[in-house]
């Protein structure tokens, strides 16, 4: 593992900062300091590359206890099906929002 800041290791490398707080969230209930350094430009949404890189940093001195937390932890997928609609749907108001807005 790589040593980006003096000191911090980079125990996991993630795609979305999500994955990298629920990581965090699991290093904090061992007692480990841990800390995100994102890459994202969340101006322009780059999504690939070294520059969507999100990293989870541990003092180097505790990073072969948090590799042991990490390994084993199952993050969810952010990628859709290729066949999933996501454009289309029905109209979600609501018979009480729609007489609401006839009040009004």
């Amino acid at each position: 593992m790589s040593e980006l800041i003096e000191g911090w290791a980079v125990v996991r490398t993630v795609d979305y900062e999500h994955q990298a707080d629920m990581i965090c969230d699991q290093l904090a209930a061992a007692g480990i300091e841990s800390t995100v350094l994102s890459q994202k430009d969340h101006m322009n949404v780059v999504w690939v590359g070294d520059l969507s890189a999100v990293k989870v940093l541990v003092p180097s001195e505790h990073l072969n206890a948090a590799l042991e937390i990490v390994k084993d932890i199952e993050l969810p997928e952010m990628a859709l099906d290729e066949d999933m609609d996501v454009g289309e749907g029905e109209d979600e108001t609501s018979d009480e929002d729609k007489d609401e807005n006839d009040e009004s």
